[in-house]
């Protein structure tokens, strides 16, 4: 449920640390926010280097998996006087080492909240999936954000998020005084975005399961970048949020939107030979993921547009042919 509290802002701007600045989100982010005059700094946190010849920036290498990151992260938004974190961080495209994975999420999630704690950061926005609801046939349309996470019980990918989410809503319920937002993404689509999806489908033979279809959702890349903006700055928000584009389009139709050609393969065979790919590393999609190749998961994102007060440029079907026209140029 979505709560209402004052948010309150830096003397002279808000302070912003970002992790995963270094993904498209958190460059797009960085350049959208440093063009305020109510930004004072960008703190970028990341191990991959990111550049910026703003004054107001300053970046940090910074890796969460590391034991005494805590201890280093507090230093630095104290130095830094951080008012603001945005947790994006997150691996929405998979790693085959899936203890990776558990580490910057699940762990490094919780040095990060021990340095807001520290530190004294005001607002946390965090980064997940509207895929934490599980891709099963008895899903309903639209999911809202009090449907309980439910992701397959082998996909460690999903319950790492579903750890960070747990461990922020105990953080919230601890320290009260600090406004914390979760956002669950649809699948961004666009020149800069990267995820599971999108690697399935930019091959020019596309593999589906014989006599599935599903109904899909997704939300272009800047519409995605103007809900956090919205997050960052929004003075009477704090809860979970479903962040999609309205309506939906089915997977033949994207695939057709694309250009792509498919080929339809037995369930039994498709996964057995996904897993065989996946494990020589000759294939960048788990077979965890094919129940989303199967059943809708379709999110209700009425709260977020009217709490947030966004409207997305694109629907889900003109993403998909935003990205079709940018990928054909």
């Amino acid at each position: 449920m979505v709560q209402v509290s004052e948010s309150s802002t830096a003397t002279g701007g808000r302070v912003i640390a970002i992790t995963g600045a270094a993904s498209f989100l958190g460059r797009k982010l960085i350049a959208k926010l440093l063009a305020r005059e109510d930004v004072a700094k960008i703190v970028a946190i990341d191990i991959f280097q990111v550049e910026h010849s703003d004054p107001r920036f300053c970046y940090y290498k910074v890796d969460l998996s590391l034991p005494n990151t805590g201890s280093l992260l507090t230093k630095i938004f104290t130095k830094e006087k951080v008012d603001t974190l945005l947790h994006l961080v997150f691996i929405f495209s998979l790693v085959r080492r899936s203890t990776l994975a558990h580490e910057l999420e699940a762990i490094g999630t919780m040095h990060l909240l021990d340095a807001c704690t520290e530190s004294g950061v005001q607002r946390i926005i965090l980064r997940s999936s509207t895929m934490i609801y599980g891709a099963r046939p008895q899903n309903h349309f639209y999911i809202s954000e009090d449907t309980p996470a439910a992701p397959h019980a082998s996909d460690s990918f999903i319950a790492d998020k579903v750890e960070a989410e747990r461990q922020l809503k105990q953080f919230s319920e601890r320290h009260p005084e600090v406004s914390t937002i979760v956002l669950r993404e649809g699948t961004a689509v666009g020149e800069q975005a990267n995820n599971f999806f999108l690697n399935w489908i930019r091959r020019p033979l596309v593999p589906l399961i014989v006599g599935f279809d599903p109904l899909m959702q997704f939300i272009h890349e800047n519409d995605l970048v103007q809900y956090y903006l919205a997050a960052v700055f929004a003075k009477k928000v704090e809860g979970t949020l479903n962040v999609v584009a309205p309506g939906v389009v089915r997977m033949s139709t994207v695939l057709d939107i694309m250009g792509r050609k498919s080929i339809s393969v037995p369930e039994t065979v498709l996964t057995a030979g996904v897993s065989l790919f996946w494990a020589l590393q000759l294939y960048s999609v788990s077979p965890y993921l094919l129940p989303h190749m199967k059943y809708p998961l379709i999110a209700d994102g009425s709260r977020a547009e009217y709490t947030l007060g966004v409207k997305c440029r694109y629907s889900s079907r003109e993403a998909v042919e935003v990205l079709a026209g940018n990928m054909n140029q």
